[in-house]
């Protein structure tokens, strides 16, 4: 087929490793009279898109991504599930967990992504319901996993580091046959951290198995994952007497709680002809979470005592995600356009049979004493419940250049959706209902060297509850719209710039009569501007600047909030990263995170700090197969406040640590 075409790359702003920087990749068109290729990936919006590659994650001995999340303005960590859990907000929306594994969800049932397993990280600034179904409407992240390299590779990595940090990571690429087209990969990570606070002891074992075959038509690929995460249970901090209460921990020594996963994936491309192709993906999670829970039940008030929390949790989790989709390469007259069929089902079914009780002892706000009496058998009440959640959509997608500069891309997604869930045999909420999202998106490359792009999107969410009459709510509904341009140099100058507006209607919240059940709480509306600079000051030095400015308001409230900020949103984010490259077997890279004063909670009573972060790595190539990585985080130790969630509660940023890292590949 002849064609000339705009590439993935000129649509998006990638962040990825090269010369030990993160640098956005120059824009280019790439004409090629003949391309026997698809054209447009099928996930390709007009969207701002960053990546994150596997050798960043290295060079910053991180495990986890809340770890840097904010070397990215305007995305941040959020709380999920008191710690054992994995958020992040972008451009203002929590994602609620809803993370991305290969473009398919992720587990569903609070869980951390270890990081040894990921090639990359992407961000997709604001949600696109077309492509991945109901979501928050920020934007999302996908994890993308580690695949056979079709060779025979081994490497081992040995970490250690402050807070009796260690961490150890076996990663095995085999061929299994004498042609290069079967393969098989092998990862083993095993960590354990104290931490920074009192009683915070993590420890995770992750093995991922998977084969690969490499045929002429496309690849097949099968996994299998096992994970065993353990965490105390950490209620956060508060904010009493006009500031955040620091230095003090509020995990009980015996609180823990221990997640063990399965997980299976089957991945298939076909190419049936040069211009017709078929993909498919299958996700199955079986999972048990236990949990012994102990802290406080909520902050009464400054000068009192917080009542004591104590819960059992024993739970049973199911998970089923698939994913089809036929891409059919052609033209119009003269424009070459592709059209995507796809079909995508997600259902996931929770069994509990948790123990509670509340208020049989108090925690003092600054100096907490576990030598409690915690509530006998006989106290507890039962809180038995499940939940059940079901997708089923027919999503379209369509792409035309009709123009060798220009590109269009127009989608739509119908999703039928079930949501129900029980307490103790009493139904809490019971939809059954229907969506249609749509997206659009145009770009032209006005200049060989700049991108002009906009884009329209839209997301859901299900709105979990019932009114006091036992009527259910329609989805959350979220828009976006961005207007965007990419510019670059081949001297390794580049500029991108991105202003968006997101609005987000049908919120609920506790009705105040009936606390049981809900009522509309009106919506939400962010404004914003995002720019980053990338420049090659020499052949050793790379500097890039980023910032984000967003204006997040509660557009319509019932409870007095209208027009009052977002809890824990910046409006004013920024960052600063400096590589020197001074030998090929020497990298190093200081970064500079900050993030602006933010408000403490949705009535904007009281407001948090903001703040500056510095990191700084070392890279050291001491033998061709011999690598040591040397990471300082939070270089001035600043006390700071990472998250805010609820009314008071506060999480706190990791004070300085230190990791060594040794990788050897044989």
């Amino acid at each position: 087929m002849k064609a000339t075409l705009i590439p993935l790359t000129v649509l998006t702003s990638q962040l990825v490793y090269a010369d030990s920087l993160l640098h956005l990749t120059p824009l280019t068109v790439r004409p090629d009279p003949e391309i026997e290729q698809f054209l447009f990936p099928p996930s390709t919006f007009h969207q701002r898109h960053q990546e994150i590659d596997s050798e960043v994650l290295q060079l910053m001995s991180q495990n986890t991504l809340g770890q840097i999340a904010i070397w990215y303005p305007g995305i941040q960590p959020e709380r999920m599930s008191a710690g054992t859990g994995e958020d992040y907000s972008i451009r203002g929306f929590a994602t609620g967990g809803r993370l991305l594994l290969d473009g398919l969800l992720d587990n569903q049932s609070h869980f951390k992504r270890d990081l040894s397993t990921i090639e990359k990280i992407e961000f997709t600034r604001g949600h696109n319901s077309v492509m991945f179904g109901a979501g928050a409407p920020g934007g999302s992240v996908n994890f993308i996993t580690k695949q056979p390299l079709y060779e025979d590779q081994q490497s081992l990595q040995i970490s250690a580091g402050s807070n009796d940090y260690r961490h150890l990571v076996l990663d095995s690429n085999t061929l299994l046959n004498s042609r290069p087209n079967l393969a098989g990969r092998s990862i083993l990570s095993i960590h354990k951290d104290e931490g920074w606070k009192a009683n915070a002891t993590e420890q995770h074992t992750n093995w991922l198995n998977s084969l690969a075959w490499r045929h002429n038509r496309g690849e097949v690929r099968a996994s299998w994952e096992y994970s065993d995460q353990q965490y105390p249970y950490d209620f956060d901090n508060v904010f009493a007497n006009g500031a955040p209460v620091y230095d003090v921990s509020y995990i009980h020594p015996d609180s823990n709680a221990q997640r063990v996963y399965h997980q299976f994936n089957l991945q298939q491309t076909h190419r049936f002809s040069p211009v017709l192709e078929l993909d498919g993906q299958l996700r199955i999670i079986r999972g048990k979470r236990t949990e012994r829970q102990i802290g406080f039940y909520y902050l009464r008030a400054d000068d009192k005592p917080m009542p004591g929390f104590y819960q059992l949790v024993d739970e049973s989790f199911q998970q089923r995600t698939l994913r089809l989709a036929l891409n059919s390469n052609s033209t119009l007259g003269q424009f070459p356009q592709q059209f995507t069929l796809g079909l995508s089902h997600h259902s996931t079914h929770t069994d509990s049979k948790n123990q509670r009780a509340t208020n049989t002892f108090s925690l003092d706000i600054y100096q907490p004493d576990f030598r409690v009496e915690l509530p006998s058998a006989d106290q507890l009440s039962p809180r038995q419940g499940s939940i059940d959640w079901r997708e089923a959509a027919t999503f379209v997608q369509y792409n035309l250049e009709p123009t060798p500069s220009l590109r269009l891309t127009i989608g739509g997604r119908y999703s039928r959706y079930q949501l129900d869930s029980t307490r103790n045999d009493y139904p809490l909420a019971i939809t059954d209902s229907q969506h249609t999202s749509y997206a659009s998106g145009l770009s032209w490359q006005a200049f060989p060297n700049l991108l002009i792009y906009s884009s329209y999107t839209q997301s859901w969410l299900p709105n979990h509850g019932t009114t006091a009459e036992n009527s259910s709510f329609p989805p959350s509904l979220g828009t976006q719209k961005e207007l965007g341009l990419q510019w670059t140099t081949g001297a390794g100058h580049g500029l991108e710039l991105a202003a968006f507006d997101i609005y987000q209607s049908n919120l609920l919240a506790r009705d105040p009569v009936s606390p049981g059940y809900k009522i509309p709480a009106g919506s939400k509306r962010v404004q914003g501007v995002e720019l980053s600079l990338h420049t090659r000051l020499s052949p050793q030095w790379r500097f890039n600047i980023a910032t984000s400015w967003q204006d997040p308001r509660i557009s319509h409230s019932p409870d007095g909030h209208e027009n009052n900020r977002f809890a824990g949103v910046p409006s004013q984010a920024g960052s600063i990263q400096l590589s020197y490259h001074p030998a090929q077997s020497w990298n190093s890279l200081l970064t500079v995170a900050c993030q602006g004063k933010r408000q403490g909670n949705m009535a904007n009573s009281f407001q948090i700090a903001g703040y500056c972060r510095y990191d700084a790595a070392l890279e050291w190539q001491l033998m061709p197969d011999t690598q040591l990585n040397l990471s300082i985080h939070n270089l001035t130790n600043r006390r700071h406040v990472s998250t805010v969630a609820g009314a008071d509660f506060l999480r706190f940023g990791d004070l300085r640590y230190g990791r060594l890292s040794l990788t050897y590949t044989f």
